[in-house]
């Protein structure tokens, strides 16, 4: 059924898409479209960028069927402090 928590995540995910979307239009601003293609294809950057995108996904995925106690705990031991 419907949720807060699935309305939630719906919305970090729209936002998430629109920040990506801004960012490679900004990248696209200072580096022109070569040099954004060139920034694309930097094998660090791939890898930073998979991985901001897996733990944004793995954290917005606590919110699905979870309490906010047992959210706060499980973002606890991700961040090591449990």
């Amino acid at each position: 059924g419907t949720t807060i928590e699935f309305f939630i995540f719906g919305m970090l995910h729209g936002l998430a898409v629109l920040i990506v979307a801004l960012w490679g239009a900004t990248l696209k601003s200072m580096f022109g479209k070569k040099g954004k293609k060139k920034i694309d294809k930097n094998p660090v950057w791939t890898v930073v960028a998979w991985a901001i995108t897996f733990n944004f996904v793995c954290l917005t995925m606590l919110l699905m069927n979870n309490s906010v106690d047992e959210i706060w705990r499980v973002v606890g031991i991700y961040m090591g402090a449990g």
